[in-house]
């Protein structure tokens, strides 16, 4: 019915409305039991289940269960999450329960170079790996870091800014 890339030697197929994971033999290697499926990205996969997200390793074992409204991928050892209590997003490492003292955001976006884009009430702007706001939410949009550069919208224009925050 579908298929996903293969990404860290599986790839994610939908059978019957399920979705499971078949390795490059083409053997199935995560049985057909999600409702629906992300790619594998640092070990981990998304994966929901009664309409909740959670996180499965590469034998398809539950790392986090299914409690989540959305489970991103997992960049830099962090991935965004978006809480089903609250409607919040915060971020979860491998020890999955929610990071920076349940610091939550309206949107998160992955780590790239070592900063992930919040969204906090209508501006975003960014934190580190460690929680911290580093460059204050003063942006219409904001991108991923690439290069050293992040680029940014404010008052209609978009252009780049390093990582201290300076044009």
């Amino acid at each position: 019915e579908a298929v996903l890339d293969y990404s860290e030697g599986l790839a994610a197929v939908r059978r019957a409305g399920l979705w499971g994971f078949i390795s490059p033999s083409g053997e199935l290697a995560i049985p057909y039991v999600f409702q629906d499926v992300m790619s594998f990205s640092e070990g981990t996969a998304g994966a929901a289940s009664q309409g909740r997200w959670g996180y499965i390793d590469r034998r398809g074992a539950w790392m986090a269960d299914p409690v989540y409204l959305e489970a991103w991928p997992f960049s830099e050892g962090l991935a965004p999450a978006r809480s089903a209590s609250n409607g919040r997003w915060g971020y979860v490492g491998r020890s999955i329960p929610p990071l920076f003292g349940g610091r939550s955001f309206e949107d998160a976006r992955d780590f790239s170079e070592g900063l992930a884009a919040v969204l906090s009430g209508d501006r975003w702007g960014y934190i580190d790996r460690k929680g911290r706001m580093v460059i204050p939410p003063r942006f219409e949009a904001a991108g991923p870091c690439s290069g050293g550069l992040l680029a940014v919208r404010m008052r209609g224009r978009w252009g780049f800014i390093d990582k201290n925050g300076n044009w």
